[in-house]
C-alpha cells in the first residue's frame, strides 16, 4: 500500500520529487528539455501541503542555443534558473481572470537590450525615436507580444551584458527558437496568464530535465537560509534585554515584546522551512543558535509575567489579612494558593541565563511574597493543626489528639522564635497579628474544651 502511494504521488510530480521542499512558494512552472530548442511546460500548484499538476503538458520553444547558463546578451540561450515572475503586458484583449498586474502596450513601450544604457533591461515608455537613445532596444508592440509575462531574469541586481528582455510570450511556431525566451502557443499563454496567481508566490524553474530537481532543491535550501539568517537577526536583538543588573531592569518593555514575538515567529518559520529540506544539518546548527537566544529571553519573560500577573496578586490578597490583622479559614487558602505561585515563579527563575540575575529576579518577583508568606506561616499552621486535631477529636481518639497538641505546643514556641529572627533580618516585616492571636486562642481553647 505504501509504496503504491508513493508511485502515485511520484507520478503527479513527473519526477520532479524535490518540489515537495518548496514550501514558500504555491505555484511552480518548470520549464525542461533534454537539449535543442523544444521544452515541455508543467505547471504544479501546492494545495493543503500536497503538490500536483495543475495543467495539461504543453509544448514549448526556448533560445536557439537551448537552455543553458546565460554567459551574455545576444547567446541565444534561455537562462536555466529558478525565477519570479513580473508584469503581464501585451497588446492584446486582456484575457479573463488575470491576476498578474498587467500593462497594455503601445507603439511607445520599449524593453532597452543596449549594455551600455542606464535603461539596460527595463521597460521605458519613451515617445521620442529611440534610434537617436539607444543602440538596442526590442518593441513591446509586436506580434510576439500579444500576450507576454516578464521573467525576472537578471533584475536584482541588473548586471549590464549578462542578458535582457526574457519573457514567456507566444511563439512563431513550434519549430521556430525564441532569442532567450520562453515561448508557447498563443492559447497556452494565455491559460497560463490565467492561472498564475500572484498571492501563491509563483515561480519559474527553468533547466534540462536532469537538472531541475537540483534546482528545486538548491532553491528551497536558498529560501530556508534566508528565513535562517532572518531568525539569527531578529533573534540577536533580544541579547541584553534578558540580563539584570539591578530591579529596575526586571521589566518587559513594549520593544522587548515586539522583538521577542517578532524573533519566536521568525524562528518558527525558519524550522518549517528547514524541515522541508534534505540537506537541513548545517542550517539546523545555525538555527539552534538563535533559539538559544529566543529561549533565554521566553524564560526571562515567562518569570516576569508570572511575577507581575500571578505571585503579586496572591501576596497582596495575604497581605490584606495582615493588614487587617484577620483570621478567617479564607487566609489559609489565600496562604496556600501563594506558595503554589511562589514555587512557580522560582522554578521559572531558576532557567534564567546568568547567576546575577536570577538573583535580582528573585528579589525583586517573590522575596516580598515570601516574607508576607512566612508573616504568616505558624498563624496558618496553628489554624490547619488545631483543624486536624478537631478530626481526631471526633474520632474519639484522646490520646493521638494530646500528643498533637504537644506538637501545637513546639509549633507556637518556634513561631515566636522565628518572628524575631525575621525582624532582625528585615526590621519591621514580621508584624506581632494580635488580632489573629485572639483568633487562634479561642480556637485553641474551644478544641481543648472538647478533651475529656
Amino acid at each position: 500500500m505504501f509504496s503504491q502511494q508513493t508511485s502515485a504521488s511520484s507520478s503527479q510530480l513527473n519526477g520532479f520529487d524535490r518540489l515537495k521542499e518548496i514550501s514558500e512558494e504555491n505555484q511552480v512552472i518548470i520549464v525542461n528539455n533534454n537539449g535543442g530548442i523544444g521544452a515541455v511546460v508543467t505547471t504544479y500548484e501546492n494545495t493543503n501541503g500536497e503538490w500536483k499538476q495543475a495543467l495539461p503538458k504543453m509544448s514549448a520553444v526556448v533560445g536557439k542555443n537551448g537552455i543553458s547558463i546565460k554567459q551574455k546578451e545576444g547567446d541565444g540561450i534561455t537562462p536555466a534558473g529558478v525565477y519570479t515572475l513580473g508584469t503581464a503586458f501585451g497588446w492584446g484583449e486582456k484575457p479573463n481572470g488575470v491576476k498578474l498586474p498587467h500593462r497594455s502596450t503601445t507603439s511607445n513601450d520599449y524593453w532597452i537590450d543596449d549594455p551600455t544604457s542606464s535603461d539596460y533591461n527595463k521597460w521605458v515608455t519613451y515617445s521620442g525615436n529611440p534610434n537617436t537613445r539607444w543602440n538596442s532596444f526590442e518593441k513591446l508592440k509586436q506580434p510576439l507580444y500579444k500576450y507576454a509575462v516578464v521573467i525576472n531574469y537578471n533584475t536584482s541586481p541588473i548586471v549590464k551584458g549578462k542578458g535582457s528582455a526574457i519573457f514567456l510570450h507566444v511563439w512563431r511556431s513550434s519549430t521556430s527558437p525564441t532569442a532567450g525566451c520562453v515561448a508557447l502557443a498563443e492559447v497556452n499563454v494565455k491559460k497560463l496568464l490565467t492561472w498564475i496567481d500572484p498571492a501563491k508566490k509563483p515561480i519559474m524553474v527553468i533547466g534540462k530535465t536532469s537538472e531541475i530537481n537540483t534546482l528545486l532543491g538548491d532553491h528551497a535550501e536558498e529560501t530556508a537560509k534566508k528565513f535562517v539568517a532572518d531568525a539569527q537577526i531578529k533573534s540577536n536583538k533580544l541579547r541584553g534585554n534578558y540580563d539584570a543588573s539591578s530591579i529596575a531592569d526586571v521589566k518587559i518593555s513594549s520593544q522587548f515584546s515586539s522583538d521577542y514575538s517578532a524573533a519566536k515567529t521568525a524562528i518558527l518559520n525558519a524550522q518549517e522551512k528547514i524541515n522541508s529540506i534534505q540537506n537541513k544539518q548545517q542550517l539546523q546548527q545555525g538555527l539552534d543558535a538563535a533559539k538559544i537566544y529566543q529561549m533565554r529571553a521566553a524564560h526571562f519573560i515567562d518569570a516576569v509575567k508570572v511575577g507581575q500577573n500571578e505571585v503579586t496578586p496572591s501576596k497582596e490578597k495575604v497581605e490584606d489579612f495582615v493588614q487587617h490583622d484577620s483570621f478567617t479559614p479564607e487566609l489559609a487558602e489565600s496562604y496556600h494558593e501563594l506558595s503554589a505561585k511562589i514555587r512557580k515563579d522560582e522554578l521559572l527563575i531558576g532557567k534564567i541565563y546568568g547567576s546575577e540575575t536570577r538573583e535580582i529576579m528573585a528579589e525583586a518577583l517573590v522575596k516580598e511574597a515570601k516574607i508576607i508568606r512566612e508573616t504568616v506561616i505558624y498563624e496558618v499552621s496553628i489554624f490547619e493543626l488545631l483543624n486536624d486535631i478537631n478530626e481526631i477529636i471526633s474520632q474519639n481518639n484522646q490520646a493521638a489528639a494530646i500528643e498533637e497538641f504537644k506538637k501545637l505546643d513546639r509549633l507556637k514556641n518556634r513561631a515566636i522564635e522565628i518572628k524575631e529572627a525575621g525582624n532582625k533580618l528585615y526590621p519591621g516585616k514580621y508584624p506581632n497579628l494580635p488580632g489573629m492571636k485572639t483568633f487562634l486562642e479561642r480556637y485553641e481553647a474551644e478544641t481543648r474544651s472538647k478533651l475529656n
